[in-house]
């Protein structure tokens, strides 16, 4: 019931941090020039690790089938899916973990963190629960991962780089030229106003001729 809360009693600050669109471009261009790997996954029931500040008091009406009085409530510790700041609070959590085990959180992008050792280098960019990889070498995937297993964290593996931020992206073969696009939105725009649009004239130019 976050449409309940209100704001300077049940939160303070409600907003994500996300990767900026022009870091997530420079972050790409990394992996085309250094010649990276790439993969994509994602955090599982991620809002369920974020934890409340020391000034807020969250409660909750009991679920049905437990057992409680009328006048009984619960006072959550843990964030739930539905609460205005449970975005913000995953995100703390997480960049938490990934600054403990070593990561350098980018003074200019604070969703962009970077990891070095003699393995090789890893860039991780951030935007709420999905994760994306770049890597010199699988190894130091594989820290991560055991990293967020010993912290009970489950994830699920989505894919190589083709779709990271609703942008559909393709390689050519040697991985050294990249197209960013969306053009799943154009056709999901067409299915949804296909009765509207379907008795228009198409051109093969952006501008309709004068």
């Amino acid at each position: 019931m976050g449409f309940s809360q209100l704001p300077g009693l049940d939160y303070y600050y409600q907003y994500s941090l996300v990767i900026n669109d022009i870091t997530f471009q420079i972050w790409l261009t990394c992996v085309l020039v250094w010649q990276l790997q790439t993969l994509v996954f994602d955090v599982e029931m991620a809002f369920l690790h974020g934890t409340f500040c020391p000034n807020e008091q969250v409660y909750m009406n009991c679920p049905s089938g437990m057992v409680h009085q009328t006048d009984e409530c619960l006072l959550l510790l843990k964030t739930l899916y539905g609460l205005i700041q449970a975005a913000r609070h995953y995100f703390n959590f997480f960049s938490k973990i990934l600054i403990e085990i070593g990561f350098q959180q980018s003074p200019v992008d604070p969703c962009l963190f970077l990891f070095k050792n003699a393995l090789g280098i890893m860039l991780v960019i951030v935007y709420v629960d999905d994760v994306g990889l770049a890597y010199s070498s699988y190894a130091l995937v594989e820290f991560l991962f055991n990293e967020l297993k010993k912290r009970k964290i489950n994830y699920t593996v989505e894919n190589d780089l083709t779709d990271y931020l609703s942008c559909e992206i393709l390689f050519n073969k040697s991985r050294t030229k990249a197209w960013l696009g969306q053009p799943h939105l154009i056709k999901k725009l067409m299915t949804l106003f296909a009765d509207k649009i379907s008795h228009l004239k198409s051109y093969a130019t952006p501008g309709t001729p004068a």
